[in-house]
């Protein structure tokens, strides 16, 4: 077991029970709140805005702690990204508090500046060895970037730094076409049918907006994004066809590529919930939940090189994921997925891929197939360090890797998974969850016999759009 994986058991009693994982955190709460300012200081942010410790509901309770989405980009790249850990070590400072001048330990001397030779150098800190975070906040969450360190087949995408905030769905559509943006959404509900992205080098923060389709019309795509270099995070797509696609019958020849997709809910699709096809390609989706979809991803007709990791895959019929036809590559690792009607994952006609360290649980009230937890109809696909709860994998599978990934930013093993993904404020999914994602977690009902997906749809999400 690597160091970065006994951390969490160290820590585990002085966390109320919780699992760390991935946070090589020192026992000492004032020494990881002091490297959390830190962190925040030096992204350019104020670390009293962006860690707010307020007073307890209850009299005598101890103080609540909120974390806000744009701070954890910077935080993991400090070596901090449990931030379950983080709340607990500010919960012991008193409301309002800014963390340096409470913490027992020092903040370190300052480095030298133009003229001031002899200044102490600031001292050494493990986890911050490495490349410094860099100048653009647009970098993706995830685990600090070792030296070498990537974020799989997308690791390429860097979207865009253009700034256009926009509040409704015809200006949403105008700035999607645009080239070099940063789009940022006021957060609410839209009717956002037929949506197409198509600017080069684009970066779309939904700020936790819901996009509603037209009520599960497979011929009616949600969100259609076409573009190059794209990141794409921080919002649900809810009710459509294919909630989001990257390719189309109709645009073989212009198919979404280097493409991040980061913290995204997509539920209750009518066909795929997310749908890297079409030739699509050099795609990565991570800690995003795919819920309620009757398939729910798509990797085929040509779309190849695409990496899922931290995800939660539930209450689906088929296809999570499925991969198909010759030189169709993908790359599964540390992913969650449960209750399937009929199968969970599967690569066949040519696809091949590495599964490693994600977990397959069987739910009796979805009525999936035991054996078909994860099925290989062709030869050429991993199956390593993975999890089968109640459920098995079937096929002719190798222990070496099957094809030649980007690696994956926070990798750990299966049993470490559940607490990251389903953490409330910080795992899989839009953050905050909203009502609907909460219950795709939490309800379980049974799917009626002759029609599975309906029994998949939380009765919130049965809505025909807004």
């Amino acid at each position: 077991m690597s160091n970065r994986w006994m951390a969490p058991l160290l820590v585990l009693a002085l966390s109320g029970g919780r699992a760390l994982a991935g946070d090589a955190t020192a026992a000492d709460p004032a020494d990881l709140a002091r490297r959390a300012y830190e962190a925040l200081t030096k992204a350019g942010l104020d670390p009293k805005t962006e860690i707010q410790i307020a007073a307890g509901a209850k009299a005598g309770s101890p103080p609540e702690v909120t974390i806000s989405s744009r701070s954890l980009p910077w935080l993991r790249r400090a070596g901090i990204w449990d931030m379950a850990a983080v709340r607990a070590a500010c919960a012991k400072f008193p409301p309002g508090a800014s963390i340096p001048e409470q913490s027992s330990v020092p903040p370190p001397p300052p480095a030298p500046g133009p003229g001031k030779k002899g200044a102490p150098p600031p001292p050494a800190d493990s986890a911050s060895k490495g490349p410094p975070p860099p100048a653009d906040p647009e970098t993706p969450p995830g685990p600090p970037p070792a030296a070498g360190a990537s974020d799989g087949y997308g690791q390429k995408a860097t979207g865009g730094t253009r700034e256009v905030s926009v509040a409704t769905m015809e200006a949403l559509r105008g700035a999607a076409k645009q080239d070099g943006v940063r789009i940022v959404m006021k957060a609410g509900e839209y009717d956002a049918s037929g949506l197409q992205i198509t600017g080069k080098n684009l970066t779309l923060d939904g700020n936790g907006a819901t996009f509603w389709g037209g009520g599960g019309n497979r011929n009616a795509p949600l969100m259609l994004a076409t573009g190059t270099n794209m990141i794409l995070r921080n919002f649900r797509v809810r009710n459509g066809g294919d909630n989001l696609g990257f390719g189309s019958a109709a645009t073989k020849g212009s198919p979404g590529n280097n493409v991040l997709v980061d913290h995204v809910s997509s539920t209750a699709s009518g066909d795929d919930g997310i749908s890297p096809a079409y030739n699509a390609h050099d795609i990565t989706i991570r800690w995003s939940l795919i819920a309620g979809c009757t398939r729910s991803v798509f990797i085929s007709y040509g779309g190849t090189r695409v990496t899922l990791h931290h995800n939660i895959i539930t209450r689906q019929w088929i296809r999570g994921p499925t991969a198909s036809g010759d030189g169709c590559e993908i790359d599964v690792r540390n992913n969650y997925i449960w209750g399937w009607a009929e199968w969970g994952s599967r690569v066949h006609t040519g696809g091949k891929g590495n599964f490693v360290g994600n977990v397959w649980k069987l739910d009796p009230w979805a009525g999936g197939k035991p054996h078909g937890a994860l099925t290989l109809c062709t030869d050429g696909t991993t199956n390593r360090g993975n999890l089968f709860e109640g459920c098995k994998a079937q096929g002719n599978f190798s222990e070496q890797d099957a094809v030649k990934a980007p690696p994956i930013r926070g990798e750990g093993p299966a049993s470490a998974l559940r607490p990251l993904l389903l953490d409330e404020k910080t795992g899989a999914g839009c953050m905050p969850r909203d009502k609907i994602d909460q219950e795709y977690l939490t309800i379980q009902q049974c799917a009626p016999k002759g029609d599975p997906v309906v029994g998949l749809l939380v009765p919130s999400a049965k809505r025909q759009g807004k």
